[in-house]
């Protein structure tokens, strides 16, 4: 008997080193979900399953596989997400509060920062910085139009009254679906699909949602009342793309060299052209042109691919084929970053 006790304690104290987090809060352990929260507390949001020991994630640009041992848990929505951040905090501690707070700013959930702020600031009332975050957002709270309560973290309805006819041709709307669509959800959609980004506004979009078809003509129309015909470059689309705005501390996008903005920039041309056929064409979008172009900053969760209409790469100087180029939504980049190992 003497022998089996070592045994058990070291079970006992291993066990809670292996052990999954939701082996404490079943709640939280899905076979299938829209958010998975990271071992570092990020998200990655999509179509999301369970399969063996890894989570395969499904988004309309294509399908990644994440390691288990990288998940914190499988959520059906952000709320959720942050119900179980909450459950790994110290609730008592003013900073954590704050680190919550952070984190629900960060992903949209304005109600639930608000709520964080303030039990910080119960806990410790002095605390300078949640005193300036709470005038902050109380005066962002005043400011802001009436929302959907992101409380519920239930994606917002597509409105009912009768979507704008787009007359773009097919290579356009397929570039907007596959490439664009997603920038905006990634870079966008925390605070134009929650009821904080003013007049442009974007709807949540999941794969495989019923709603996707009117949701995307929804989000194509508002991008395209962000496109200044006279003058592309100063389209508010792109400029603030780059820029500061509302209540981000960064821009969406790092810089106009980037893949993904150089996307856009090209669905933009696109666009112009099918909405101005007979008079004088916009530039090519560099994209399916053969002239070079400044090389773009790698995106983690960009995408510069292959021409959006199918074309092949220009042929170099000497008669070699091009390199293809990089494909920023490749979902081997992806498996790159999260697992340089493999």
């Amino acid at each position: 008997m003497m022998t089996k006790k070592p045994f058990l304690w070291a079970v006992v104290l291993l066990f809670p080193a292996w052990a999954p987090l939701w082996a404490a809060n079943p709640q939280f352990h899905k076979a299938k979900g829209h958010v998975l929260v990271l071992e570092n507390e990020r998200v990655l949001e999509g179509d999301i399953e369970h399969v063996g020991d890894q989570y395969r994630v499904r988004r309309t640009v294509g399908e990644t596989w994440v390691p288990g041992e990288q998940v914190l848990c499988l959520c059906d929505n952000l709320a959720e997400a942050h119900a179980f951040l909450r459950t790994r905090t110290n609730l008592r501690d003013a900073d954590e509060r704050l680190r919550l707070a952070r984190w629900c700013q960060l992903h949209g959930l304005r109600s639930q920062a608000l709520e964080e702020v303030k039990a910080a600031l119960a806990l410790n009332p002095n605390h300078a910085e949640a005193q300036r975050w709470l005038r902050s957002l109380e005066r962002s709270a005043a400011l802001a139009p009436a929302a959907p309560a992101s409380h519920s973290g239930e994606k917002p309805e597509p409105e009912t009254g009768p979507v704008s006819a787009i007359d773009l041709s097919a290579p356009s709307l397929g570039v907007f679906t596959s490439r664009v669509q997603p920038i905006l959800m990634n870079t966008c959609a925390s605070c134009h699909a929650t009821g904080r980004g003013g007049a442009f506004k974007l709807v949540r979009v999941y794969d495989d949602d019923l709603s996707n078809h009117r949701a995307t003509q929804q989000n194509m129309t508002a991008v395209l009342a962000q496109i200044n015909r006279d003058h592309v470059a100063a389209s508010p689309l792109l400029m603030r793309a780059v820029s500061v705005h509302g209540e981000a501390e960064q821009p969406p996008l790092k810089s106009r060299q980037t893949a993904a903005y150089h996307i856009l920039e090209d669905w933009v041309k696109m666009a112009m052209v099918d909405a101005n056929p007979e008079g004088n064409p916009s530039p090519t979008p560099a994209l399916f042109s053969s002239e070079p172009r400044p090389a773009a900053e790698p995106m983690g969760t960009g995408n510069s691919g292959a021409a959006p209409g199918g074309g092949k790469p220009a042929a170099q100087a000497d008669g070699s084929p091009a390199a293809s180029p990089m494909d920023p939504f490749d979902p081997g980049i992806f498996n790159r970053q999260m697992h340089p190992g493999s």
